[in-house]
């Protein structure tokens, strides 16, 4: 069999590898994608979409909950979950048939193969497909009838990241929507066709965060289990510990510094809990080598396993290549290059979403500034400063160094700055002033802004310029902000930086 050849050959159909399509295509190259799995990635099927769209039921179900205080009764709602998850189903169907990546991959002109790619050189990629015998499988560099060659100039790897699934008691490494005891990952969460009455979520990140709170707000009773002290490591700390206050008015039991064990399903469940037939074993994290700890058990309906994801880089036979994977990812330089040049990767195979809640529009920059790189001259320094967002209520943005970054890195030249979101006009009329302002600054520069507020993913960008551009609190004092708005909290911060500085020099005001 002749090899076919091309110029580009993408592995992994998620966002950063349509970006990487639709521009390789613009350049009249010559383009396969290859993808194993369910064209459109994670974000269609189990992250951005359907979270949001199960967040957006919840908050629904907390306004009707709290119309009273806006002098509206809302007699006789009820929430009826098969519905809710149906919906979230159908939204998640109706964005993957409307964007339909297969049709644009063949509009593009770009050839797509299914199966499951091996890198079997520098500039080769062999896909299985999915008819292939175990023993075509095995023989990924021959030419049989269940396998292609492709030949190429440059490979991307796109292919993202999975759920892990940690070593705890009774779980067998790996998860469905069906077995006993039903243990879901957000991989499988959404495909749920009898949602239970009751949950525990093992692991305060994001993931976790967003899933327990919209549970909670379904009426669903919510366990929210971690193993360290506070939520959402590597946020603001103040801020997370008034959305850490906000979760627990929403009905979930936050349990902190507690880590689980085991996992296991009880045949005789309490006759008055009949639906709560799985038990999770938790103990103290900081428990002494050595000694048990403080052990609790808790009971539900279901687990959701909320532990991190791992780097997708399974059979892509990259440690045969010769190519470097550490935990976190692919090993590449600035450019997205792997050892081999012809070889890229980009997004969560290659930083092991250390982004949470921005990798879904870092990775596709980050495909189209390494095809940049790959077929223009010059070379492309893919981008450092990526914001996230925590799609809680109220959400939770970040961008930048936090606090304590900022002093590990710049000691006494560091500044913080707050201001709470009771001095929102905005956010006071809605009834949803819990929340507040950070602004870090080192030699008055901005290095890190942090909001806990209702859209704070729409406000952050106008920090992350900030950022990015090293201004002053003072520059943005002088961008005039509508209102009344939530973005008008930073000109309102940035203003009263300002007055305060001007307090050091009142001996100059002019008195007369």
């Amino acid at each position: 069999m002749t090899p076919d050849q091309y110029d580009l050959v993408i592995v992994g159909t998620g966002t950063a590898g349509m970006a990487a399509a639709e521009f390789a295509a613009t350049l009249e190259l010559r383009v396969a994608a290859v993808e194993h799995g369910r064209v459109g990635g994670t974000r269609v099927w189990s992250g951005g979409v359907p979270s949001n769209a199960l967040r957006a039921a919840g908050r629904v179900a907390r306004t009707v909950a709290t119309a009273g205080s806006f002098g509206i009764d809302v007699p006789g709602a009820t929430v009826d979950l098969d519905r809710v998850w149906a919906r979230v189903r159908a939204i998640r169907d109706e964005i993957a048939t409307a964007d339909d990546d297969v049709a644009r991959l063949g509009v593009l002109g770009v050839e797509l193969l299914r199966g499951r790619a091996v890198l079997t050189g520098p500039n080769e990629v062999t896909v299985i497909h999915p008819d292939a015998t175990d023993a075509e499988a095995g023989d990924a560099g021959s030419a049989e009838a269940g396998s292609t060659i492709l030949q190429t100039r440059f490979v991307l790897l796109c292919t993202g990241s999975t759920p892990t699934v940690p070593a705890i008691d009774g779980l067998d490494g790996s998860t469905g929507a069906t077995g006993s005891p039903p243990v879901y990952t957000s991989e499988t969460f959404f495909d749920i066709e009898h949602p239970p009455s009751s949950i525990v979520v093992i692991g305060g990140g994001h993931t976790g965060v967003e899933l327990a709170q919209a549970c909670a707000r379904l009426g669903v009773r919510v366990t929210l289990v971690e193993r360290e002290d506070g939520l959402l490591a590597g946020e603001e700390p103040s801020l997370v510990a008034l959305l850490t206050d906000v979760l627990r008015d929403d009905g979930v039991e936050v349990v902190l510094g507690t880590e689980a064990i085991a996992v296991r399903h009880d045949t005789h469940p309490p006759a008055d809990r009949p639906d709560e037939a799985v038990v999770v074993t938790t103990r103290s994290a900081g428990a002494a080598a050595g000694t048990t700890g403080h052990r609790s058990e808790w009971r539900a309906g279901a687990v959701l396993l909320a532990t991190g994801r791992r780097p997708d880089v399974s059979s892509l036979g990259l440690d045969e290549l010769g190519v470097e994977v550490r935990p976190e990812g692919v090993v590449v330089d600035e450019r997205s290059r792997t050892v081999f040049r012809s070889v890229y990767a980009v997004g969560d195979v290659a930083s092991g979403g250390r982004h949470p809640g921005a990798a879904t529009n870092a990775a596709a920059l980050g495909a189209v500034h390494a095809v940049r790189d790959m077929f223009f001259p010059g070379r492309v320094t893919m981008p450092t400063l990526v914001p996230w967002c925590t799609f809680t209520d109220p959400e939770l943005a970040h961008v930048g160094l936090t606090s304590d970054e900022a002093e590990a890195r710049h000691g006494d030249d560091v500044d913080v700055w707050r201001l709470d979101l009771a001095h929102s006009d905005r956010a006071r009329v809605e009834g949803s002033a819990v929340g507040a302002l950070v602004v870090v600054t080192a030699k008055d520069r901005i290095v890190g802004a942090h909001l806990l507020a209702p859209s704070a993913g729409e406000v952050v960008h106008e920090l992350a310029v900030a950022v990015d551009h090293g201004l002053k609190l003072a520059d943005l004092a002088d961008v005039v902000h509508v209102h009344p708005t939530i973005s008008g909290i930073v000109g309102r911060l940035a203003a009263e930086s300002v007055q305060e500085r001007a307090q050091r020099y009142r001996w100059l005001v002019r008195r007369r």
